[in-house]
């Protein structure tokens, strides 16, 4: 009698199946939560960055002495935003379209800048940033302190259009100048 033991090449075939599906799934599930975790980073992103914007303008305007109304744009975008401040250090908000490479790809992108006195600009936002909205309304009423309504959209940059990499974020506040 032969008392070898062994598998059958059938027995090995289905081994080796079972053992590839479970390799497969293993490796599905890795790549669907790398994904999900690059979805989330860029959305965490883009929601810190909307919030440090809208931080340092509601800072410009309740530092400011007075609206420049002549020099700002009102109710469309791009929005300019001026600000009187002492010593010739006015203010100005405003936006400005730059050429980026993300992933090997071309894109536009619209970036915020601030500029005080005769000093360069200074970008407010990063090139992994594209600013879709901004908006400046003057709601100031008679002879009361300067009240500015800010809306600020601002989305990752995202040429290859990857639904994976979406995030984008909405932002409206009034902003009174002081007293």
């Amino acid at each position: 009698p032969n008392t070898k033991k062994g598998f059958t090449l059938v027995e090995t075939i289905i081994y080796v199946a079972i053992a590839s599906m479970l390799l497969v799934t293993v490796i599905n599930a890795a790549w669907s939560m790398i994904l999900s975790n690059s979805n989330t980073t860029g959305k965490i992103d883009t929601y810190y960055y909307s919030r440090l914007l809208m931080q340092e303008i509601q800072q410009q305007i309740k530092g400011a002495d007075d609206l420049i109304a002549e020099s700002s744009v009102f109710a469309i975008h791009p929005g300019v935003l001026a600000l009187d401040y002492p010593a010739d250090n006015d203010v100005i908000i405003d936006t400005y379209t730059k050429e980026i490479t993300v992933g090997g790809l071309q894109a536009t992108i619209r970036k915020l800048q601030i500029t005080v006195g005769a000093l360069p600009a200074i970008d407010l936002t990063p090139d992994q940033v594209n600013v879709t909205n901004f908006v400046i309304t003057n709601l100031t009423r008679g002879s009361e302190p300067a009240n500015i309504k800010v809306e600020l959209s601002i989305e990752k940059s995202n040429p290859g259009g990857d639904p994976n990499y979406d995030a984008s974020i909405d932002l409206e506040t009034s902003i009174s100048l002081r007293e």
